[in-house]
């Protein structure tokens, strides 16, 4: 690829021994300098792969990094597209992996959790909207009618978290708990398995939602870090 390319496109060329992780922050300065806006279609992975100097298997686990986080959008049979979270300040990690995590690590992900979701809690305290509560309100209501069905009440009660850190008002906050969600499904599946108190969970969440609904910073900080101590405490007695 001749230098002229890379100078003219504002490109940081890359070796085929790159990271994938270091290609989707170079995709996503190529979408964001090409003023690719949210839904239009990007060029095909051919000439993708091409543009950057990279495999098809390279630029692909990029590709899915970004996907992740809903920076672009993949439609088989019809192409790539940029997603309505192309401006979103953090980037795909690479740790996250298919692997079957341990309990290191899941204990890593509640303590990660917890020094930013505490913070998030007490702002949406201070800072929620009448339509921020009414979104939390119904999250809870639909995550009692679905005790019964396993996967939607998982949906629902990390849709609930990240209610919360939308109210919170700040972005980096919001976009923090929200890739740590996406990033770490499997790891928040298997937490979730492993706490097995539905009825427990159902119920802290109903007291952090009432502490934010009165505006009460102080309790809602005090009810978060003591909802996600006890789900610490589970894993610690884990023997997976």
């Amino acid at each position: 690829m001749c230098e002229g390319f890379w100078m003219t496109h504002g490109i940081t060329p890359l070796s085929k021994l790159s990271l994938a992780d270091n290609l989707a922050i170079e995709l996503k300065k190529y979408i964001l300098k090409n003023r690719y806006y949210s839904g239009k279609k990007l060029p095909s992975t051919t000439e993708l792969a091409r543009k950057f100097g990279v495999g098809m298997p390279t630029l692909r686990e990029a590709i899915k990094k970004l996907e992740t986080i809903g920076a672009i959008q993949v439609k088989h049979g019809s192409g790539i597209f940029v997603g309505e979270q192309i401006n979103n300040i953090i980037l795909a990690n690479p740790l996250a992996t298919s692997e079957s995590p341990s309990k290191k690590h899941l204990l890593d992900l509640i303590d990660a959790r917890m020094s930013v979701e505490i913070a998030t809690a007490e702002l949406a305290a201070k800072n929620a909207t009448p339509d921020d509560i009414s979104k939390m309100e119904n999250l809870l209501a639909e995550a009692k009618s679905n005790f019964d069905d396993e996967i939607v009440l998982t949906q629902k009660n990390m849709a609930f978290h990240l209610a919360i850190a939308s109210a919170s008002g700040n972005v980096v906050f919001s976009q923090l708990v929200e890739v740590v969600t996406k990033l770490f499904r499997l790891e928040q599946r298997l937490i979730i398995d492993i706490f097995r108190h539905k009825e427990k969970d159902y119920i802290q969440h109903l007291e952090i939602f009432d502490a934010i609904r009165k505006h009460d910073a102080k309790k809602t900080g005090i009810l978060m870090r003591a909802h996600l101590e006890s789900v610490r405490e589970a894993i610690r007695a884990w023997h997976g």
